[in-house]
């Protein structure tokens, strides 16, 4: 599960809130982290699209998806609900696509403006599954880079050929934890250089 480390770092850091879509997850791991949660008496705040969150520095976190409330999804439909959000620093900006099939991508576009979605580095959905990261979506976007988050062997055979095809016919620079490890950007506001 994907949201295993969180109940490590709710224990290791101070967590002001949790910002969540609000899907129920049955398993146990997600228990554990609803506990947790509940134990430390953090406030939790359902993402929705319009909120942003200012994180200091003239940084600002805005959240793109989703539109409507989540909680309504079951745990399989948790991907077309998951937290779609667009960091800018400055002139400089990044999108974090969770897990976000192409329907999420399609309606994205067709309601937000070219500066909502415009990114420097993209982080890519859904592991670089065929499902996501459509070619109309990476032309919005223009990235100069595309993180793509996966483990190392993974079961699922991702990143899928298609996607990463995709990322080349639009000349983006892919870079991929599978193969790097951890992957740390710097920015001033103008520009942004790997660490």
């Amino acid at each position: 599960e994907q949201i295993t480390g969180f109940v490590d770092l709710l224990k290791r850091y101070a967590v002001g809130d949790v910002i969540e879509p609000g899907i129920p997850q049955p398993t146990l791991t997600a228990q554990t982290l609803e506990k947790e949660i509940d134990t430390e008496h953090i406030p939790r705040v359902l993402a929705r699209r319009g909120m942003w969150l200012d994180l200091g520095g003239g940084a600002r976190l805005d959240i793109l998806w989703p539109d409507f409330d989540a909680s309504t999804l079951t745990p399989d439909e948790a991907n077309e609900g998951c937290i779609v959000a667009h960091l800018v620093y400055g002139a400089m900006s990044m999108i974090f696509m969770c897990d976000a099939p192409m329907d999420v991508e399609n309606s994205l576009m067709a309601f937000g403006s070219t500066t909502e979605l415009k990114s420097d580095i993209l982080k890519v959905g859904h592991h670089g599954s065929a499902g996501s990261t459509g070619s109309d979506f990476v032309s919005k976007v223009d990235p100069e880079v595309a993180i793509i988050s996966l483990g190392k062997n993974n079961r699922y055979g991702f990143p899928k050929q298609v996607t990463l095809d995709t990322l080349a016919s639009h000349n983006v620079q892919v870079l991929r934890t599978d193969q790097e490890g951890t992957i740390e950007f710097v920015s001033d506001g103008n520009s942004f250089v790997r660490k």
